[in-house]
């Protein structure tokens, strides 16, 4: 890093990435200040990659942190409308939300329902269950987990309802995430066992479903399950083999800060590599490199 930023142009980065909410504004400055010619691309790897740091830009903005999500969930039922909670969220996190922003937030995303809108008139509050209470329909078990002060909801909603077999694994083994579902081993769903409940990627329900794999034995179909994952996790594995393949970097004792690409993402002199586009980068794929030192496990 030293070679191609002083201390003093790393001071006043660090100092202006408080300030500034664009790398490409920044980049500006930045070679207006020091009469440099650095690309953006280039500034950004430094901030991100050596400096650690990641401005507030206004794509960053956007998106909504976990801390902030799992606050919306939990204040949902207290607020009487959007506008309250609209209100509240941004007084908590010191953010500029819009009322239709929150909402689509938590209706589309969080899967959020029930608020009631200004144009509702009449609807009167229904008696409330406890919380513990188990209802079923057609096809599952429900049991209320959260306390809901909008009477209105009609039907299981998350996150006052969740399936009975979903409630007994997570408080077994902790909270499953978006992607995966709880299944009944021996396909009945009465049978709340724990040892007849078992958490899946929905993508294994997919190929189980296509290959008419379920059955009503708990081994079988445990096995079955066993082989999809087996599946999964050799392609995974075999996918990382190629793209170790694909960078010459990967096996290289100079890429920790060793060379100038590694250091500060510079091209290196001599090499032979091809220019690739990630989702918010330029990067390189290196076949050949004077400064190629393979490690020892290679």
């Amino acid at each position: 890093m030293s070679k191609l930023y002083t201390d003093v142009q790393i001071e006043w980065i660090i100092n202006e990435c408080v300030m500034c909410d664009s790398y490409s504004k920044i980049t500006e400055k930045f070679n207006r200040e020091f009469d440099t010619n650095k690309s953006v691309n280039a500034l950004q790897q430094l901030i991100t990659k050596k400096l650690g740091i990641r401005l507030v830009t206004q794509e960053i903005k956007k998106h909504y942190s976990k801390c902030e999500e799992k606050w919306l969930i939990e204040n949902y039922s207290t607020s009487e409308s959007y506008s309250e909670l609209t209100e509240k969220f941004n007084k908590v996190f010191g953010r500029k939300k819009t009322k239709e922003q929150i909402r689509e937030k938590c209706s589309k995303h969080l899967g959020l329902k029930g608020m009631i809108n200004a144009t509702q008139y009449g609807i009167k509050p229904k008696e409330q269950l406890p919380i513990g209470s188990i209802r079923k329909t057609q096809t599952r078990t429900y049991i209320k987990v959260l306390e809901n002060s909008k009477s209105y909801i009609t039907g299981y909603a998350k996150p006052y309802w969740l399936p009975l077999q979903v409630k007994i694994y997570q408080d077994a083994y902790g909270e499953i995430d978006s992607n995966q579902m709880v299944i009944f081993l021996d396909g009945n769903k009465e049978n709340f066992e724990l040892n007849n409940l078992y958490c899946i990627d929905r993508k294994i329900s997919v190929i189980m479903s296509k290959n008419n794999w379920w059955t009503d034995n708990r081994e079988n179909t445990l096995t079955a399950i066993k082989w999809c994952e087996l599946h999964y996790a050799m392609n995974k594995k075999e996918r990382c083999k190629t793209m170790a393949k694909e960078q010459l970097c990967w096996t290289c004792q100079n890429a920790c800060g060793g060379c100038s690409w590694s250091c500060c993402f510079q091209p290196v002199e001599g090499w032979t590599a091809e220019k690739v586009h990630r989702k918010t980068y330029d990067s390189y794929r290196i076949e050949k490199c004077p400064e190629y030192v393979p490690d020892k496990k290679g």
